[in-house]
């Protein structure tokens, strides 16, 4: 009887704060046993009770967010060769964009003595080599990006 009244309970969560007694009753326990059985449970909050609690701040999304971000890179840099020709193909591209582009609507405005499109090319070299090095230490072929450096 007192699994019956545990299985029930199971699956009533709701009927936890039926009275002891009715309970006993339908169960055929005792009521200090049913009570006792009541005290020990866990009760699913008040509906009313929820809508003024404050609400809890997660930041599981910033994890998953992670997450997605190192399986796509890992994906993508799953063939490092390929990646690295086409990141430096998109820098060469970037570079030769610049160059053929007009110049641009303010031609006066310098960066640390640098034209805007110099600028941009050096951000974009520093960013294709920092993509470099992270593809290369992710897949722990940080001597190959040695081994050319030396040559160079």
């Amino acid at each position: 009887m007192a699994a019956a009244l545990i299985a029930h309970l199971r699956q009533h969560p709701d009927n936890t704060r039926r009275s002891p007694e009715d309970l006993a009753r339908q169960f055929g326990l005792t009521e200090d046993f049913v009570r006792h059985v009541l005290e020990g449970i866990e009760r699913p909050p008040d509906q009313d009770a929820l809508q003024f609690r404050t609400p809890r701040v997660s930041f599981d999304f910033l994890a998953r967010l992670w997450i997605s971000f190192v399986r796509s890179f890992d994906w993508v840099t799953h063939r490092p060769t390929m990646f690295v020709a086409v990141t430096s193909a998109m820098c060469v591209a970037l570079g030769i964009g610049l160059s053929v582009m007009p110049d641009l609507s303010v031609p006066s405005v310098r960066v640390f003595s640098l034209e805007i499109e110099d600028s941009i090319l050096l951000l974009g070299i520093l960013v294709t080599f920092g993509l470099h090095m992270a593809c290369y230490f992710h897949r722990r072929m940080a001597r190959y990006a040695l081994y050319g450096g030396l040559v160079v």
